[in-house]
């Protein structure tokens, strides 16, 4: 499946439950293409803590798919983690975190979800509990842009 070489960043702000601050930059090169009137953004994931390597998929509805009321960006890793996570604005919802040191249940309880096609960005608000157990306020960044020709390999 062939699609748009792709610039990008996550940049994800977390509150912990006792109120510490974290921020996680991310940086990488993927694919974005549309498939049945959804788009997928697809991308490395290496992972050092995690001691391997994991691809993420990013899915969201395109603009003629998408019921305005509802907008909804499911995260999937494969790979030496394994993960998926859907959210759903004012919704809450189940998944997993399959790791080498275990799996884990997770639940999110999505606060805002906005998908900003035009300025290729995806902006998402949640609480994540992980095994029952509050983990945290999560704000995700993804912007994404077309890598220009002259850049590409």
């Amino acid at each position: 499946m062939s699609g748009k070489q792709q610039l990008i960043k996550v940049v994800t702000r977390i509150i912990l439950p006792d109120g510490a601050k974290e921020q996680i930059l991310q940086n990488a090169e993927g694919t974005l293409y549309l498939k049945e009137n959804d788009y997928f953004l697809r991308y490395r994931d290496v992972n050092e803590e995690d001691s391997g390597e994991s691809w993420t998929t990013i899915k969201w509805p395109s603009l003629d798919n998408r019921d305005n009321k509802k907008q909804e960006v499911t995260i999937i890793r494969q790979g030496n983690v394994k993960m998926k996570q859907t959210f759903i604005e004012n919704q809450e919802e189940l998944g997993y975190y399959h790791t080498p040191l275990g799996i884990f249940d997770i639940k999110t309880k999505t606060a805002h979800v906005e998908i900003q096609q035009n300025n290729q960005e995806i902006h998402i608000e949640y609480q994540l509990w992980i095994n029952r157990q509050l983990a945290g306020q999560y704000q995700v960044k993804i912007s994404y842009k077309d890598i220009p020709e002259k850049e590409k390999v």
